[in-house]
């Protein structure tokens, strides 16, 4: 009885489609789905890729996935408040307005992402990429920065205040005078403007 597993996956797939992006963000939420049998995540990238703004204000926060795969998806206005998304993979993602407030993104990657105005306030980006990143006025204060790649990202009117920042590279990040810095010590890295 091989096709059982097949048909199965087909049934759930039709199941999937016929339910709302909200819905689909919530069972991912809830932690009863299975992402790597079920064909739950693949019907809620599906509709992000083909369905313009579909994912845009959706809530993410009771999501504990690793590894969320979400390059180049629009996002914008999404909730991801205390979630736990570790690796999680948003390159090149619109993520304006974003609230990752409180989340857990340890290792994870916003490389060239659109990130204006998103908030992390206290989440844990130790490790992450922004590399080349658009961090405009985006609220990053007390946030754990430990080793971040802020290389080449664009900072200016960035509120970085009681951010942890050891070993974050910072110095080729584009801040200006609008760009509130974390207290550093005389020996860090410079800021250049």
């Amino acid at each position: 009885m091989a096709f059982v597993p097949a048909l199965k996956r087909a049934l759930a797939r039709r199941w999937h489609a016929r339910l709302s992006t909200a819905s689909l963000v919530a069972k991912i939420g809830d932690g009863r789905e299975r992402l790597g049998d079920s064909s739950l995540f693949e019907a809620l990238k599906e509709r992000g890729a083909h369905q313009d703004g579909s994912l845009e204000a959706a809530d993410w926060s009771k999501a504990r996935i690793a590894g969320l795969l979400l390059a180049s998806s629009r996002l914008r206005g999404a909730r991801f408040r205390g979630a736990s998304l570790p690796g999680a993979y948003f390159a090149y993602a619109d993520l304006r307005e974003a609230d990752f407030s409180g989340a857990r993104l340890a290792e994870a990657h916003f490389r060239e992402a659109n990130l204006r105005q998103a908030r992390f306030d206290k989440a844990d980006l130790r490790r992450a990429n922004f590399a080349r990143a658009d961090l405009r006025h985006c609220s990053l204060a007390g946030a754990d920065l430990r080793e971040a790649n802020f290389w080449g990202s664009d900072l200016r009117g960035a509120d970085l205040r009681n951010a942890a920042t050891a070993g974050c590279d910072l110095e080729t990040a584009i801040v200006d005078a609008s760009t509130q810095l974390p207290d550093c010590p005389a020996d860090s890295p410079r800021f250049r403007d």
